[in-house]
This record gives structure tokens, C-alpha cells and sequence, in this order.
């Protein structure tokens, strides 16, 4: 230990930030928080609300402190209105705050309850690399039922390329039959995973998109192509795998 402790006071201060921003040291990352506040206890008083540090959102959930907590003295709670908002991790104005290793494995958990009819929460990451989005992961399939009783779900991401990332959770609005409010707690997120293994590839330069429909649902479509280009939307048509020799990686939003 003495000896430890020798060699780290003789290291320059530049190696240590490279050996701790290298894969190496964001492999002690591993089961870390990666996530300030997200147990919501510290909150400050902004316009007509109190909101906690850290969180950027929308004022059409109208945020309030909640003493209904799953755990520690607070919570959050929101109240759904029209349209879509989210609760997005802002610390210190940054747009990507949590640094991550290409090709980990990362989990990010909350705990919700409250009075919602229609199943709800799409978590949500944005990955970048030097500043400018990589991918943007909108997980539509993991909207969940709530009740009034405490209830955690896990979600489980893979980093692309990439080197930060932000964090959201975005509501759907839900105004039939009455006020609509619910509670969160204890987001958090962490890697599970060190990189090493397939790393999602990011869209190159051809990215595209387009305006599709499934029956009467309009569905954006972004594909990214491999052999050949593909004019008509109908035919960009998403697989239930992924493989390498694909013609077309795709993504999807309804």
C-alpha cells in the first residue's frame, strides 16, 4: 500500500487524467453512479417551481418537491399534460454530461408510481462523440404501466462510438378522465459491462429518413444502406436482426 501510494504521489498529474480517461480507467467505472440527484433530494426554486439540481424540465409537467418518496425525503412528481415533455440529466449546463466507453454496457433504472391511464416513461439516450450526436435512442418499447404503488424498471444500452452521453425520460401526454400525475425516484444509471466486445455501428454520412405508415400510424424510418440505395420508403422495411452483412440498418419512432 506504502508503495502504492509512493508511485501515485511521484505520477504527473497529466497521466493520471489520461490513465483515468483512457478504457483502462473508465473500466472502474463498473456498478459507479454515474448520475447526480437522481434521487432527487436536493431541489431549487426556479421561476414558479421547485425543480431538482442537475434536471432540465419542461414546465408543462409542472414539477413539484414530493415527500411521497421511495426512498430518502423527496421524490419528484409530474403532472402530464398534452403533448410530449421530458426530465433531462443537465449537470453544470453541459449537453453530454456523463462520459462513457465505446462499446459498454450501461443500465439506467428509476423508480415510478402514481394516476397515469395509458402505459408511459420512453427512456432515452443521446450518444455523442467530440461534442457532436452520434445516436440518438429512443426506447418506445419500454413504456411501462403505472400504478399506484412503486414499481422500478431496468433498460439496458449499448455505447456506439462515442465518448458522452445525455439522459432522458420523456412522457406522453394523458388528459382523458382527469388530472394525471405521477412520481419518479431513484434514477439511475451505471455501466454493467466493460467495452471490448461489437460496438453498434454509428450512421455514416448517407444517413436518411423518411415518412412511412403502419396501417393509420405515421412512422419515421432512418436507415443507413450497405449495398444499394432504396428510393421507395415502403421497401425500407426493419428486421428482427441486425447482422453485419445486412442491407440496411434501421431505426424507428412512432
Amino acid at each position: 500500500m506504502r508503495t502504492m501510494k509512493k508511485l501515485l504521489g511521484r505520477t504527473p498529474l497529466w497521466l493520471l487524467l489520461l490513465l483515468l480517461g483512457s478504457p483502462l480507467g473508465l473500466q472502474a467505472q463498473i456498478g459507479v453512479e454515474l448520475i447526480e440527484n437522481g434521487d432527487f433530494e436536493t431541489f431549487r426554486q426556479q421561476g414558479l417551481y421547485d425543480k431538482p439540481i442537475h434536471w432540465s424540465i419542461n414546465t408543462t409537467l409542472s414539477p413539484e418537491k414530493s415527500t411521497e418518496a421511495h426512498s430518502g425525503n423527496y421524490a419528484l412528481r409530474l403532472y402530464l399534460n398534452a403533448g410530449r415533455s421530458s426530465v433531462i440529466y443537465f449537470k453544470n449546463t453541459e449537453q453530454a454530461p456523463v462520459a462513457v466507453q465505446a462499446g459498454a454496457k450501461y443500465e439506467l433504472s428509476y423508480w415510478y408510481k402514481g394516476v397515469v391511464t395509458k402505459k408511459n416513461i420512453i427512456p432515452e439516450i443521446t450518444w455523442y462523440k467530440a461534442g457532436q450526436i452520434v445516436r440518438p435512442e429512443s426506447r418506445e418499447e419500454e413504456k411501462v404501466t403505472i400504478t399506484d404503488e412503486w414499481q422500478q424498471h431496468k433498460v439496458t444500452f449499448i455505447a456506439p462510438v462515442a465518448d458522452h452521453c445525455s439522459i432522458a425520460l420523456t412522457f406522453e401526454g394523458d388528459t382523458e378522465g382527469g388530472v394525471k400525475m405521477l412520481t419518479i425516484d431513484d434514477v439511475s444509471f451505471k455501466m454493467t459491462q466493460s467495452g471490448g466486445g461489437a460496438i453498434p455501428l454509428a450512421p455514416p454520412i448517407w444517413f436518411s429518413s423518411c415518412l412511412t405508415t403502419t396501417g393509420n400510424s405515421p412512422v419515421v424510418v432512418s436507415a443507413w444502406y450497405r449495398r444499394r440505395d432504396v428510393q421507395n420508403c415502403d421497401e425500407r422495411r426493419p428486421t428482427h436482426h441486425d447482422r453485419s452483412n445486412s442491407l440496411y440498418r434501421y431505426r424507428s419512432f412512432t
